[in-house]
């Protein structure tokens, strides 16, 4: 109805379904974390009006839903990272270090199904984080994703004589992100 501010974004492509309703030419994310689509003004001003088409949304199947941690001392990171993942379905515990996701998950009735970690962190950092949850037998078997600005060859050697299950170099594509969280996890929903 009207024109708030002006604003410069940047648009991403939508993936399945969503790549399919020609009335959205993509999404972006604003500085809250919250995901904002875009519409296509120039299709929606030619279209006739009359023929509205109804889309059936999925919703998440509750049979399949897992929990993902997300352990990072960036609040805005947490937030992306949590809205992805809640926005796929999946229950989403967030952690601002390691020493307070070992907290959280001795007080968890289930484990999380999945951790995704940064590197450098206070009070615990990742490497840490994954070397304590290896160590004890309860949490050895949860899937670790660390997700870092550390490109180096030593980071990633480190990580991987920890016991990570991968990798994951920022910035990054989130279909990649998703398709790590599916593939360790076993979830294809």
């Amino acid at each position: 109805d009207q024109i708030l501010k002006p604003q410069e974004l940047v648009i991403k492509k939508l993936d399945k379904p969503l790549d399919k309703v020609r009335e959205l030419i993509g999404a972006t994310v604003l500085g809250d974390g919250s995901v904002l689509p875009i519409l296509d003004l120039i299709y929606l001003l030619k279209r006739k009006f009359g023929k509205v088409k109804k889309i059936k949304v999925a919703t998440p199947n509750l049979k399949t839903q897992f929990t993902v941690m997300i352990v990072d001392d960036s609040p805005s990171v947490r937030r992306v990272n949590s809205n992805l993942i809640t926005n796929n379905g999946w229950q989403a515990i967030v952690a601002k270090d390691g020493l307070e996701a070992i907290e959280i998950i001795q007080k968890l009735n289930t484990l999380p199904s999945i951790i995704l970690t940064d590197v450098e962190m206070p009070r615990m950092d990742g490497y840490e984080l994954l070397a304590s949850l290896k160590r004890q037998t309860a949490f050895a078997e949860i899937p670790v994703v660390m997700i870092t600005s550390r490109a180096g060859d030593k980071h990633k050697q480190k990580a991987y004589e920890l016991g990570v299950s991968d990798y994951l170099t920022k910035p990054y594509d989130d279909s990649k992100l998703i398709d790590i969280v599916k593939s360790l996890t076993n979830n294809s929903e």
